[in-house]
């Protein structure tokens, strides 16, 4: 079997895959040169994004691992993706993203911008103080 990687950290992820699968064959570069070389004979290709007219020179590909969440690239080529097995990272940001969230709504609760600005000044403003906080 043959991976090819065309990735902007192809290097880190051949070094990944060959530690857990050392016999497996790995083809792993960032430029196009490197990905139609190899396209011909992958069996999995690990990407990002990729030019879809490579496609037209991949004979033994059964797997596309995006290493993104969307896919939408690859929508109009579908046809021709039927025996090819296509997954993607959906859901790799979700605790990064709850944490931001959280983040958020904790510097719009304490005006955070506001206490920047104090600690600029060197000021402080007890919280229970602040105008901004007035009920009306």
């Amino acid at each position: 079997m043959k991976v090819l990687v065309y990735h902007r950290h192809a290097e880190d992820y051949r070094r990944m895959i060959s530690e857990r699968f050392p016999d497996m064959e790995i083809a792993a570069g960032t430029g196009e040169e490197t990905l139609f070389q190899h396209i011909t004979d992958a069996d999995v290709l690990i990407a990002w994004r990729f030019p879809v007219a490579v496609l037209d020179h991949a004979r033994k590909l059964r797997w596309i691992q995006l290493t993104s969440a969307v896919a939408d690239h690859l929508l109009e080529v579908r046809e021709s993706l039927r025996d090819v097995i296509v997954t993607n990272t959906r859901g790799i940001h979700a605790n990064i993203m709850a944490d931001y969230t959280f983040a958020a709504i904790l510097m719009c609760q304490w005006a955070f911008p506001r206490l920047i600005h104090q600690q600029e000044a060197k000021r402080w403003i007890p919280r229970d103080t602040a105008p901004w906080l007035e009920r009306h």
